[in-house]
């Protein structure tokens, strides 16, 4: 090892760093299969709701055109009455829709809220894991610079080191 190195990319820690890599990759492979499926069935789910709201707004919607169509029929001679009517139909056919669509967006906005914070609990669930695995892995080489072979000297300037880099580092 170089004088004045702290880090040694020795056989051991290449290993080290390959089963930590492993260990991520098999850790997102599991939380993949695990939650994927449950995940895409709610988002399935969520989505042929919508689709249903969506289409029952269509058959609102035409049962809305299909009462203005029987409405004009029956009142084509009446004049104001017959406007105050098709005004009123159009007054409901427009709030239902309204309130439909504002329905399906809150909901959908949910479902996106609640997904994006699960994602974000997530990442930081594995940034932490991750943080406690570079903590231990520095831990480790702590320990083999301090069993190796070095004078009192070196090992209190590069432990007076260390320390400095953490703290600038926190």
């Amino acid at each position: 090892m170089p004088e004045g190195s702290i880090i040694s990319f020795d056989s051991a820690l290449l290993t080290h760093i390959g089963i930590q890599w492993l260990n991520v990759i098999l850790l997102t492979a599991v939380l993949v299969r695990v939650l994927y499926k449950p995940v895409k069935k709610f988002m399935d789910d969520r989505a042929a709701g919508i689709r249903d709201h969506m289409a029952s707004a269509r058959l609102a919607n035409e049962e809305a055109r299909d009462m203005k169509a029987e409405y004009e029929k029956k009142l084509a001679g009446i004049g104001r009455e017959r406007e105050e009517i098709l005004s009123r139909a159009e007054r409901q056919m427009a709030q239902k829709s309204e309130q439909i669509v504002r329905d399906s967006k809150e909901r959908a906005d949910a479902m996106i809220r609640q997904a994006e914070e699960t994602a974000a609990l997530e990442l930081e669930k594995g940034r932490e894991r991750l943080r406690l695995e570079i903590v231990e892995l520095a831990s480790v080489i702590a320990g083999k610079f301090v069993q190796s072979s070095m004078d009192e000297d070196l090992q209190k300037r590069l432990a007076d080191q260390a320390l400095k880099e953490y703290v600038d580092a926190q």
